[in-house]
């Protein structure tokens, strides 16, 4: 399904951008990294943080949907269960109850959320993975200013 391409595409980007970030930060703590290059490294981290938040963006959106889809439908069944039966609906209502409660488990079980190295992708996670890509463009910018000094 496409949910899959989306978490493998997700967790390609994270590499990279992991990778990449530490590779800036060693840069950084080493002094030795080429003025283009880090440049380069710099342009494609904040590219790759670019695409990671509007991915993950819509892995949260997608999680909330799933969410919300399976509390409606038990909100839907308790309101069923609230209203007094008549004689003629019985069996209409028990019929929809039945219903409601098989969509409901249909997306519990099925309707798997969204994840990123076996994590659910939530606000929590993208926050996390996003400072980890500032801190290496930080790291990246820090180390292009002390090249242009020592150039």
């Amino acid at each position: 399904s496409d949910r899959i391409y989306l978490e493998l595409c997700m967790g390609m980007l994270v590499c990279v951008g992991g990778c990449i970030s530490l590779i800036l930060a060693a840069s950084l703590l080493w002094g030795k990294i080429f003025l283009c290059s880090g440049m380069l490294a710099v342009w494609d981290l904040a590219e790759i943080a670019v695409g990671t938040l509007l991915l993950l963006t819509v892995c949260i959106k997608t999680n909330d949907l799933l969410r919300y889809d399976s509390e409606r439908l038990l909100a839907i069944r308790h309101k069923l269960h609230e209203v007094p039966p008549t004689t003629n609906d019985n069996q209409e209502t028990s019929l929809v109850i039945s219903l409601l409660s098989t969509l409901g488990e249909i997306i519990d079980k099925n309707m798997i959320s969204v994840k990123v190295f076996g994590m659910t992708v939530d606000p929590k996670l993208r926050a996390r993975i996003l400072s980890a890509m500032v801190t290496g463009i930080s790291f990246g910018m820090g180390a292009m200013k002390t090249l242009e000094k020592h150039a």
